[in-house]
């Protein structure tokens, strides 16, 4: 029931790597 939850976070996650320029690491 909790992965629309778990996907948004997986995704801000992702997005906060690539905002400090972890993009690399991916």
């Amino acid at each position: 029931m909790g992965l629309l939850n778990l996907t948004r976070t997986y995704a801000a996650l992702i997005e906060a790597s690539i905002s400090r320029g972890d993009r690399h690491r991916m």
